[in-house]
């Protein structure tokens, strides 16, 4: 955030790999949007205690 001069709050953490990616958004205290696009897939992620912001299949959900 500090490179990107932008604050948590603004912050979007997107990613496929929960105990990197999505870990690591939380523990910022930004937004995180899981995709199920390989790493950490989108079942195991809803078994998770700590869920992302947003959780979807592909990025086609966007649109």
């Amino acid at each position: 955030m500090s490179l990107l001069h932008t604050s948590p709050r603004r912050t979007l953490m997107i990613g496929d790999n929960y105990d990197t990616d999505i870990l690591a958004g939380i523990h910022a205290n930004v937004a995180t949007l899981h995709i199920d696009t390989g790493v950490t897939r989108y079942r195991d992620v809803q078994a998770k205690e700590i869920q992302p912001t947003h959780l979807i299949r592909s990025f086609t959900e966007l649109f």
